[in-house]
């Protein structure tokens, strides 16, 4: 089981890593062609926007989604006890 949940989060990284390398190059590219070419660094900087927005909206995911569970696990009718 632990071999196939590996696999599932590796493609997912790199799935995950060539969209977002093609998002970002297509931002850069399209701004950049429509600001006067490679002089200047419009399309560099929205891709860095581009970038901060989507780290950013990870980030507010994590605070608002992510959840730890302090308490000791219970089955019914047994208590798992950690300190043994």
């Amino acid at each position: 089981m632990a071999g196939t949940v590996g696999a599932m989060f590796n493609c997912g990284l790199q799935l995950g890593s060539a969209v977002g390398l093609a998002a970002v190059s297509s931002i850069q590219a399209s701004v950049q062609d429509r600001n006067g070419g490679p002089s200047n660094y419009e399309g560099q900087s929205a891709g860095f926007w581009f970038m901060l927005c989507c780290i950013s909206i990870a980030a507010l995911a994590i605070l608002v989604f992510y959840r730890t569970d302090t308490t000791k696990a219970c089955v019914k009718g047994a208590v798992v006890d950690d300190e043994k």
